[in-house]
């Protein structure tokens, strides 16, 4: 289509993102697929590996790029980079050469690493994740699910969003906007499956 009739590819913005929708949506079910053992077929990883680096897929490599840009091919394609902090590490150790930094001129007492059972938090603990209420910044962790004791995302597991955050100031908070990274000022979708959305823009994960 755009190479046969490009007045059609440049003028119908909704084709683009459609097109994009059914791509990031389709890989997303071909990694989760590969992952299940009553799934597993060995035709299909050698297809995707031809598709990431032989050369006779360089031209649908190349097309990603230029119709989407190298950080949608590097998502999609080749299922790099994503949101969030990580998986946590449950045992972190201390850094070893700490740089000095400015004093905090309200220092608060660090939360206990460990909390013991049996003692309830002042505060409330709603999702059981060992962090107060007050302090846990994901409030609805599932349960068993090891999350940061301490730092920036202190109570979230790996894949959280935080509570109330609204990290691109587009007024919709971080745990309701399905598109990060939202250009400042830009109108966004308030409600639906496109919320936090504005214009040209892609959601961060697939609707399934």
């Amino acid at each position: 289509m755009k190479k046969n009739v490009p007045s059609f590819w440049q003028s119908n913005k909704q084709f683009r993102e459609f097109l994009a929708y059914e791509l990031r949506r389709s890989m997303d079910l071909f990694r989760k697929g590969a992952k299940l053992k009553d799934f597993k077929w060995a035709k299909q990883d050698t297809y995707y590996q031809n598709l990431k680096t032989h050369a006779s897929a360089a031209t649908i490599r190349d097309f990603v790029k230029q119709a989407y840009g190298q950080d949608f091919y590097n998502q999609v394609i080749l299922g790099q980079g994503g949101s969030g902090p990580g998986k946590p590490n449950p045992n972190p150790k201390p850094n070893p050469n700490p740089k000095p930094g400015k004093p905090n001129p309200n220092p608060k007492p660090k939360p206990n690493p460990n909390p013991g059972p049996g003692k309830p938090s002042p505060s409330g603990d709603a999702d059981g994740d060992g962090i107060p209420d007050g302090k846990d910044l994901c409030s609805n962790t599932p349960k068993g699910k090891p999350v940061w004791k301490s730092g920036p995302w202190i109570g979230c597991a790996g894949g959280q969003t935080k509570d109330n955050i609204d990290s691109d100031g587009d007024g919709i908070s971080n745990n309701q906007d399905v598109c990060s990274g939202t250009a400042k000022g830009k109108a966004v979708w308030t409600f639906g499956p496109w919320i936090g959305c504005a214009g040209g823009q892609y959601p961060d994960k697939v609707f399934i």
